[in-house]
Order: C-alpha cells, then structure tokens, then sequence
C-alpha cells in the first residue's frame, strides 16, 4: 500500500543525489529552536552524528560497541569507515534531503520503501537496541538523521511528544560524547516524518511542527 500524495507548497533544504535503500543484519548484534517537554525512558539515548564523526568514531573501541547503526547518505557517498565490517545490526539508507513535496532535478527524498525499511529495522529481531547506543548518521547530522531518530524512538516509546523529547536529549548526549558540536541545532526532515504517519499512523510530523522552527531561513 502506498503514501498518500505528499502536501504542497514546501521547500527544500540541502541535497546530493540519492536512491534506494537495503538492509544488512547481522547475527550479534539547542538550541531556541526547540523546547523540551515531556520525559523519556531510553537508556541510553540514540547517537546522532554526522558522516564525519561517524567514520571517526565507528573504529574505536567505544564505537565497535554499538547496538546497531543507521547510515544515511546518497549514491556518491558510501557508509561510513567501519561500517560494512561492524557486527551489530545495520541499516543503509540512500535520499536526499528534500522535504515534503519538493521534488528538485536529479535529487531524490525519502521513499515509502526507505521509511518501511526504517520501520522495520526499529522492530525487527535482533533488536538494534541494546545495552550500548545506536548510532544514526547522515551528511551534516542535521535533518535526515534527527528524523530517522525520531522514528526509532517513537518505535519505542509510543509517544510522539515522549519520542521528541528524547530526541532532544540523544542530541545532548551526543555532544557530551563530543560527537556533535555543542549547540549545533537539528530540524527532522518533513518528509520521513510524513511518510512514517502514513505507516504507523502517529503524528509525528504535527509533533515537532510545534517544537521546531521550520519558518527560519536556512539556505541549501
């Protein structure tokens, strides 16, 4: 069953071409822009970073410890270091970061498919979720990732305004792990989270239109 036809009238924020997605299991497994509410009961909170940091961090001792990783990022960049090799279970995904209806030449947004993938990563066995964090990157650790996040932990929690609170503190836990800059601010993209509502009919997407400032200018 597919989306429903996307909501008109968005723009696009920073993109490089992107396509598909696969799934890899193996056997072992601040801002102003937002104010928290609410509370969260993830131990330990999901690690939010960007393709960078992830390739820095996934080698080291610490890193080979995660409960699992989602990789996110297009066809002209490939996983991170260390993460075809990693032995907790593993998600790639390849689109761009194209919000809602937008629809820029030779870029691609998330899919149903990228979304079900997603879905199904959160909830299948072997759990990604163990005693150590998951690990979810994207290009800059902004917007692809915080929204896959999101996801996961709504998964968990069942609460959109529990699941986005815990999103806010993966984000300080990440930069107490100096694995963010401090204060470097998330915006989840739209379009995930649309087509996650579709899916597991939540509303996540009208959660963090109240929590997040989608209005300011934030160029390409």
């Amino acid at each position: 069953v597919g989306a429903e036809p996307l909501p008109r009238g968005v723009r696009t924020r920073g993109c490089h071409p992107g396509h598909d997605a696969s799934v890899e299991r193996a056997r072992p497994h601040g801002g102003p822009l937002h104010r928290s509410r609410g509370r969260s009961t993830v131990t330990p909170p999901i690690l939010i970073t960007s393709h960078e940091v992830a390739s820095q961090y996934l080698p080291t001792p610490a890193g080979r410890t995660l409960s699992g990783i989602v990789s996110i990022g297009d066809f002209r960049s490939g996983p991170p270091t260390g993460f075809a090799k990693h032995a907790a279970p593993k998600l790639r995904l390849e689109f761009d970061d194209v919000d809602l209806e937008s629809h820029p030449a030779g870029y691609a947004g998330a899919t149903i498919k990228d979304v079900r993938n997603l879905i199904r990563f959160g909830t299948d066995d072997p759990s990604p979720f163990g005693e150590t964090p998951v690990l979810v990157h994207c290009g800059a650790g902004i917007s692809r990732s915080s929204a896959c996040a999101l996801v996961l932990l709504y998964l968990r929690l069942n609460s959109e305004e529990a699941a986005v609170t815990a999103l806010l503190e993966s984000v300080r836990y990440a930069e107490a792990m100096r694995l963010r800059v401090p204060g470097q601010e998330i915006l989840p993209n739209r379009r995930v989270l649309f087509l996650a509502d579709q899916e597991l009919g939540s509303s996540l997407l009208n959660e963090v239109s109240h929590r997040f400032d989608y209005q300011r200018d934030w160029g390409q």
